[in-house]
């Protein structure tokens, strides 16, 4: 279980935003149940600067790890408040890849709804 607060002023000098954010979320390890599952996770989180509020749970996976690295699959549903609009509700699902690049440095990617982050 985890909670997080952030509140940010910045001022003319740099170019980034306010923030005014909390969050509260919790994971379970089923691996503990049988050796063969994965972790379950949901978290909420409360924009107060833009007036936005999260719902998220997903489900992790790893489906290989070893000595090139790791894989693993990622599936989850977020439901969503931007401002006053009316809630919508997103899913996804997720390849996550992380490559060891020596004993100091390690590299990932991940994929998901089209976008790939690195």
């Amino acid at each position: 279980m985890w909670v997080n607060q952030e509140r940010t002023r910045i001022g003319d000098q740099l170019r980034r935003s306010d923030a005014d954010n909390r969050a509260i979320g919790g994971t379970l390890n089923l691996n503990a149940l049988w050796s063969k599952l994965g972790t379950f996770s949901v978290s909420y989180n409360d924009d107060r600067r833009y007036n936005s509020h999260y719902y998220t749970a997903d489900y992790y996976q790893t489906v290989y790890s070893g000595a090139f690295g790791s894989l693993g699959l990622r599936a989850g549903i977020q439901r969503y408040n931007n401002g006053d609009s009316s809630a919508n509700t997103g899913k996804y699902i997720a390849l996550d890849l992380s490559l060891p690049l020596g004993n100091w440095f390690s590299a990932g990617m991940t994929h998901q709804n089209g976008y790939t982050m690195g």
